[in-house]
């Protein structure tokens, strides 16, 4: 999973999602990332610079698209999670009770911190 998220950064670091590719018809953008994300790296090394630079372009821009939707899905399941925390917060007094207890052994930790030690 992590080797993937620092792919993934790499992916948007290259910053080719700018580019207009407007003249170039949607149907051959999507079929030339296809090929890119399925062909072989010797069989891409093969083509004439001008191709590979164009699959390299249509391949980087659907890996781009796959993590928005990617983060766009991500971001709806931190939203239920949050949403069933609220309504059992709301609804369950013994839950509150415990978050209560857990929010305030945090502030005592954290007031501990704070005791000057040059005192003792």
């Amino acid at each position: 999973m992590v080797r993937a998220l620092q792919r993934a950064g790499e992916v948007t670091g290259l910053g080719l999602s700018g580019l207009d590719v407007g003249v170039v018809p949607l149907r051959r953008v999507w079929e030339l990332a296809r090929y890119g994300l399925e062909a072989k790296a010797p069989t891409l090394r093969r083509h004439p610079y001008p191709r590979k630079l164009a699959t390299l372009l249509a391949t980087v821009r659907a890996l781009e698209a796959r993590l928005t939707q990617l983060g766009e899905a991500l971001a709806g399941y931190g939203r239920i999670f949050k949403t069933l925390h609220v309504l059992t917060f709301v609804d369950d007094e013994p839950y509150r009770r415990q978050i209560k207890g857990i929010r305030n052994l945090n502030e005592g930790r954290a007031s501990m911190l704070t005791i000057d030690v040059r005192r003792w």
